[in-house]
């Protein structure tokens, strides 16, 4: 019985990358998709003032250090592949959600480099 749990529990991962991969395909067949300005706006909080407003408030809170640099480079991961299975299971813009994650990912590509060697040094 455990093991059969197990093995559902990992599925989580592999099948909502399914899920995402479906929405992309389905907005590629459509045509080539467009960056929007709300997805530019988005990607803006979602990358700069997400982690200065973590830097800020932590800082205003005392936290320096390790610790600070953990939770700054945690703010500027990229959108999590369960923000599409949600928005999917909701019949909420899943396609809109799934390009989100993987524009974040690409973005991310850049971002999190740029943080983790500023914030090493």
């Amino acid at each position: 019985m455990e093991t059969s749990l197990t093995y559902l529990g990992e599925l989580c991962v592999p099948l909502s990358l399914l899920v995402i991969g479906s929405n992309l395909a389905r907005s590629f067949s459509m045509g080539k998709p467009k960056i929007t300005f709300d997805q530019v706006l988005i990607m803006a909080g979602k990358f700069v003032i997400h982690p200065l407003l973590i830097w800020g408030v932590f800082s205003l809170l005392g936290v320096q250090g390790l610790p600070l640099k953990v939770f700054i480079l945690t703010a500027s991961l990229p959108c999590h592949a369960q923000t599409a299975i949600m928005a999917e299971y909701y019949d909420l813009e899943g396609q809109y959600a799934s390009n989100l994650v993987s524009l974040s990912t690409l973005i991310s590509l850049v971002t999190i480099p740029i943080y983790a060697g500023g914030l090493l040094t």
